[in-house]
């Protein structure tokens, strides 16, 4: 069943939204060589708090972080910690944020420094295939 949603509601949707296009401007940011994956996770954690917002992924079925972020090998909901990222490194990052009854959640790759071409070439095949 479709359910359709109301102008405020679609407001309140968007709101969510813009909190996690926000965040992922300011991943966009602190993503380089050298950054703990956890350092990225609590500044998004703060951010989306000072939104007057939550974290979507935090304690969702034992989750332990406010984001996913996956690098190069792991391919989705990898749990930021001390890991370290890399020139070269193919880093994606997801995001959730809850907000007056809706969730805004979206995801981002980027890549840092010098990549290979293989890695090139993996997200130039991605973009064009969701691009169709």
């Amino acid at each position: 069943m479709i359910e359709l949603k109301s102008k405020a509601e679609l407001e309140k949707i968007g709101e969510s939204c813009r909190i996690v296009a926000g965040a992922l401007k300011m991943v966009e940011e602190m993503v380089r060589p050298g950054i703990e994956t956890r350092e990225i996770d609590q500044r998004v954690r703060e951010f989306i708090k000072n939104e007057d917002a939550t974290p979507s992924f935090l304690g969702y079925r034992g989750y332990p972080a406010s984001i996913c972020i996956s690098i190069n090998e792991v391919i989705v909901h990898g749990i930021p910690g001390k890991r370290r990222i890399k020139d070269g490194d193919l880093v994606s990052v997801d995001i959730g944020a809850y907000k007056n009854g809706f969730h805004g959640d979206a995801a981002r790759t980027f890549l840092v420094g010098d990549v290979s071409d293989e890695k090139k070439k993996i997200t130039k095949v991605v973009k064009e295939s969701l691009e169709r």
